[in-house]
């Protein structure tokens, strides 16, 4: 099994990446708002009990798609360095080299420009110009995950049809 790891900044171009990335390749997409749509029902978003049980059920899927030899399309906010552990979680149930690492960059202006979207609004994301603004100035987006070999694409100026072409290419999907 192959997990296409897809992280940045919100705003960035992961989940429309991911779904042009699935279409093409028929992989599934396994992106990170299906679990905060559950957490939410038990848990008051961004607490610690809330990312510790999407946490927990993203690891579950991991670990039945790598029994069941199924390859994921994942989308992820990566902070750093709050989510190396979970990165390493991910790692060990996948195996290293069985993980592609993309990051998602997007200058600020672009990610600005993006948030308030209507497509955001049905999966609960950030879609406010002044929120986002506060998570980019409380949080370190540009960092790449540590210890990894990470494909930097920026959808600043490609599309996602080209920024998917990238991918495919870059890893012969």
């Amino acid at each position: 099994m192959k997990v296409i790891f897809l992280y940045g900044a919100p705003a960035s171009g992961k989940l429309t990446i991911g779904k042009k990335l699935a279409e093409k390749t028929g992989i599934p997409l396994f992106h990170n708002h299906l679990t905060f749509d559950l957490a939410e029902v038990l848990y008051e978003p961004f607490t610690k009990p809330f990312n510790e049980y999407c946490a927990k059920l993203r690891l579950g899927v991991f670990e039945e798609a790598k029994l069941v030899h199924q390859d994921l399309i994942f989308t992820f906010f990566y902070i750093s360095p709050d989510d190396n552990n979970f990165v390493n979680k991910v790692i060990h149930i996948v195996g290293e080299s069985n993980v592609k690492f993309i990051k998602i960059e997007a200058s600020s202006d672009t990610l600005l420009d993006r948030v308030d979207n209507k497509d955001r609004a049905k999966y609960s994301k950030i879609n406010s110009k002044s929120v986002l603004t506060r998570y980019l100035k409380e949080n370190n987006w540009s960092e790449s995950i540590e210890e990894t070999d990470s494909l930097i694409i920026s959808t600043d100026n490609l599309t996602p049809d080209e920024a998917v072409q990238r991918i495919i290419e870059e890893y012969d999907l």
